[in-house]
């Protein structure tokens, strides 16, 4: 009886693993959205933990509009679309720190809604964020205007439960 325990333990623990590591995939493919009202501030995310000084770092707009480029702990302008000309800010200071490469946008147009994207090819990262642009509602609007409301769509009772499951299953 034993060998048959140990062997239900062992299926057990491979359900688990496989259960985790395809939460993780479908957590990590998944878009941020972040809230911005017209004329706001916005600050739109994206960090790495390897911090390198050659990083390159590439934001877009659609996967084609060249919001703002970092190589080597530097902001190019270069390419930069005119739109975002004198609109956006880094955090330098924070690229070797932290591994902050997050992008502030001031003075936030209907017009910027849609995908942006932060890519580091070195080392795999791509992060894609929705910014969802909206009117100023009541006199609550200012409660909410320039902090950007950040949601990601996580899976965050099925991560407790598949926790609470890998628990349960690796210590009887």
């Amino acid at each position: 009886m034993s060998n048959r325990y140990a062997s239900d333990k062992t299926i057990l623990r491979g359900c688990f693993y496989f259960l985790f590591l395809l939460l993780i995939h479908s957590v990590s493919l998944e878009n941020v959205h972040v809230v911005a009202i017209i004329g706001s501030t916005v600050i739109l995310p994206c960090s790495n933990n390897d911090k390198h000084e050659s990083t390159v770092v590439f934001w877009r707009y659609n996967d084609s509009k060249v919001v703002l480029d970092i190589n080597g702990g530097s902001v190019s302008l270069e390419n930069q679309e005119v739109v975002y000309s004198g609109r956006v800010d880094s955090f330098p200071e924070e690229y070797m720190k932290k591994g902050n490469f997050s992008i502030k946008l001031r003075d936030v147009k209907l017009s910027d809604a849609g995908t942006y994207s932060c890519f580091m090819p070195q080392v795999g990262v791509h992060t894609k964020l929705d910014l969802i642009v909206k009117e100023r509602e009541s006199s609550d609007w200012s409660d909410r205007a320039g902090n950007g409301d950040v949601r990601g769509r996580s899976n965050s009772v099925l991560l407790l439960f598949t926790s609470l499951l890998g628990f349960i299953v690796l210590h009887p």
